[in-house]
């Protein structure tokens, strides 16, 4: 029986004319996706793939949450938009007169 070699190094497919994105392009694609959906909305993706959309609601200022359909599925919801918080209000100092102890 003859020995069957295998290749030490099989090339990737090289494609030409292909522009290069900006950095962070497709954070921001992601993002945009999400401000788009209403509250209630989901959607299903490739397990592997959950951690770049959670950065991605981060980055867009979007709540989402995740839910395991099958071993290889997780299903992505859009929760109520984050409302940023309202400023803190001045603190007003009150001068309290506490009572002397001494009788």
């Amino acid at each position: 029986m003859a020995k069957q070699e295998t290749p030490a190094f099989e090339a990737p497919k090289v494609e030409k004319g292909i522009p290069i994105s900006q950095k962070g392009e497709l954070v921001n694609t992601m993002g945009d996706f999400l401000k788009n959906l209403e509250d209630g909305d989901s959607f299903l993706v490739k397990k592997e793939r959950t951690p770049f959309w959670r950065d991605a609601a981060k980055t867009a200022n979007v709540k989402i949450t995740t839910r395991q359909v099958d071993s290889d599925t997780d299903r992505i919801y859009r929760l109520q938009a984050i409302v940023q918080p309202a400023p803190a209000a001045e603190a007003h100092w009150i001068d309290v007169q506490v009572p002397s102890q001494e009788a």
